[in-house]
């Protein structure tokens, strides 16, 4: 957070006699100072508020002090805003205090803060609010005395004030934030594998620190902690012939869902996938690095162009409820997430900025990934409720070795002479993350191959049978698209040796008739386990009404 008392410079004034000079010059004062001070990433407190008024009192006449009240009271109006946002923070954070999902709540309440506010929090302004926050709370509870609360609202601020410093001295960004507080919130220790552990160790011991108060008041949970609502076909829109047993195929079913909603058309999932022969789309163009140093920023250099290049713009449907996406189209946005908040009933949606890739709409392919299998119903991790936030909790490398990184409903696939490759599988790189949208009879084209020793010699990936759904950087920063997965190997060679690899496995466990469980380092493919435990309602797509008369 920027720190107006480091930019005092910009309140030193230097008043001439003359009137008319500096009437006209408080005014200007006043726009540029309420423009500074009007942003999120300039909050300041009352205290500093205070300060430029003190200033403006020593160094004006009556008449300009006038003017000046105006601007002191748009600065507290400022001030007041995000106390609102600080208060709905504490107020959701500590909202569980008793309850079996505290850390849940906890790490809710800042996601929400940061997703609203787009602006660090500053943990020196938390104690008003946490006091205020644990007074409504404990508003039947006459028994307890003053030094046994105080006690409570220090242990609460020091928990929240200490994780989110070591948050924000990690964070480039809100949005980079929201990354760390939602990995630490599932235990994804693949996002920034140090940090996350650091984060985790100290919020640990400060919660446990909590937890004690919460044990010796004998506080109870005031949240009614709702079960999750279940599986159910009856939330599908327009859904059939998919067997609800068969957890990869309701995933192939949810990309195809999602790359129709992203483009708003029918025919979106019936344009041939992109191939070595495709053109790249025009009209858009790499104008940085992403903050995190990884990955490239795009940006719409010509509308024009991109609507007469981009395929999967040429049927976009005009219904009332439908997104204007030809005129608004997504592109491949790196970091870029669906935008979601941490209620129960947010929708993903793909058509408003999340704001941690670019200013264009558009996701990632963990964003992809997550919104496939969400919006289908299907969990990552077992013991936790499925929302739409989490589409920030997961980056590809968490799929690589999905148990040990929280992912509880996902597993390496095991082949045997009978399975190997499906629909609606997950293959993963970090870096990278696609799903296997179709697959033909000989995946991974071995079924010629008779010995042992051909399955080391014989493999090709250019025989392999199989169409990707992903977004990606494709063909110019295409995004979300189907592409042919012998032609998409033929450039990508982490993937590429990935495959050959399990297409040996396959073709050994064909020939010696034996289940194999490949374990690559650096490239996974995973499967949903599709248990009881690991399904839940579906979250809907924003706008995906429009696409409701679509038949898969």
């Amino acid at each position: 957070m920027k720190s107006i008392e480091n930019n005092k410079n910009k309140f030193k004034f230097n008043f001439k006699p003359n009137l008319k000079l500096s009437l006209i010059f408080s005014l200007k004062l006043s726009i540029n100072t309420f423009k500074y001070l009007s942003t999120p990433a300039n909050y300041i407190s009352i205290s500093t508020s205070a300060y430029i008024f003190r200033a403006l009192f020593n160094h004006i006449s009556q008449l300009k002090i006038l003017l000046f009240s105006l601007l002191f009271t748009l600065v507290t109006a400022c001030q007041s805003q995000f106390a609102s946002n600080y208060q709905a923070m504490t107020d959701q954070s500590l909202s569980g205090l008793g309850c079996s999902d505290f850390e849940q709540d906890l790490w809710a309440g800042v996601k929400e803060f940061l997703i609203q506010t787009n602006t660090f929090p500053d943990p020196n302004e938390l104690d008003l609010f946490v006091t205020k926050s644990v007074k409504n709370i404990l508003l039947n509870r006459k028994d307890l005395s003053e030094s046994e609360i105080n006690n409570l609202n220090l242990a609460l601020s020091e928990l929240l004030t200490t994780v989110l410093t070591e948050a924000r001295a990690q964070s480039k960004s809100p949005a980079e934030m929201i990354y760390l507080i939602s990995a630490l919130d599932v235990g994804n220790k693949a996002y920034n594998k140090t940090v996350i552990q650091s984060l985790d160790d100290t919020a640990k011991v400060l919660i446990e620190n909590v937890q004690s108060y919460v044990k010796m008041l004998n506080l109870e949970c005031q949240n009614e902690v709702l079960p999750e609502k279940p599986f159910s076909f009856d939330e599908f829109p327009n859904f059939s012939g998919i067997d609800p047993h068969d957890p990869q195929k309701l995933a192939a079913w949810g990309a195809k869902w999602s790359i129709a909603t992203a483009y708003q058309s029918c025919s979106a999932h019936d344009q041939l996938p992109l191939n070595a022969q495709s053109p790249a789309i025009k009209g858009v163009t790499v104008v940085g690095t992403h903050s995190s140093g990884t990955g490239s920023v795009r940006e719409i250099s010509s509308l024009e162009q991109l609507q007469n290049t981009q395929p999967y713009l040429k049927d976009t449907l005009t219904y009332q409820q439908c997104f204007d996406i030809y005129s608004n189209p997504l592109i491949y946005d790196y970091g870029g997430k669906p935008y979601a908040t941490t209620q129960d009933e947010s929708e993903l949606n793909f058509f408003k900025d999340a704001g941690n890739g670019s200013n264009e709409l558009g996701i990632d392919c963990s964003g992809f990934v997550f919104s496939s299998l969400a919006t289908s119903g299907l969990k990552l991790k077992a013991n936790r409720n499925l929302k739409a936030i989490d589409a920030w909790s997961w980056n590809s490398a968490s799929y690589i070795n999905p148990q040990e990184n929280g992912l509880t409903c996902l597993n390496r696939i095991s082949i045997s002479p009978d399975l190997s490759l499906k629909q609606g599988d997950i293959v993963a790189i970090n870096g990278h993350i696609f799903i296997i949208s179709q697959i033909g009879q000989d995946p991974f084209g071995i079924k010629n191959i008779i010995s042992s020793a051909d399955c080391s010699t014989k493999i090709n990936y250019k025989n392999f049978d199989f169409i990707i759904a992903q977004s990606s950087s494709s063909k110019g920063g295409i995004g979300l698209n189907y592409f042919k997965g012998s032609d998409y190997l033929a450039t990508e060679s982490t993937f590429r040796s990935g495959f050959i690899e399990y297409a040996k496995s396959a073709c050994l466990a064909k020939v010696q008739l034996k289940t194999i469980t490949p374990k690559l380092n650096d490239f996974s493919i995973v499967r949903h386990l599709g248990t009881p435990e690991c399904m839940s309602k579906r979250i809907p797509l924003t706008h995906e009404s429009c696409i409701s008369r679509c038949s898969f």
